[in-house]
This record gives C-alpha cells, structure tokens and sequence, in this order.
C-alpha cells in the first residue's frame, strides 16, 4: 500500500515539477526525473516517520 502510494507520488511529482523543469534543463532531465522521484519516496518518509 505505501509502495503504491510511493509510486504515485513520485510520478505526480514528476509530471507536474518536469514540466517546467524540462524548460529549465534541457539538457538534464534524466537526471531530474531520477531527483524528482528520489525527492518524492524521502520526503513522504520524513513525514511518516516524523
């Protein structure tokens, strides 16, 4: 369940944050989508856990 909820989140991340991102940094945007989405499974664990 939190593994879906993970998943869902860092894809929500991704689309809204990369679409300006991609504007941004063109050039690195595979390396965007790989912070973005660790930024969205730390971030719910710090909230969790906090």
């Amino acid at each position: 369940m939190i593994a879906l909820y993970l998943k869902i989140l860092c894809l929500a991340i991704n689309l809204i944050l990369l679409g300006f991102v991609d504007k941004l940094f063109k050039n690195n945007t595979i390396f965007w989508k790989i912070f973005f989405c660790i930024l969205g499974i730390v971030l719910p664990i710090i909230f969790f856990v906090y």
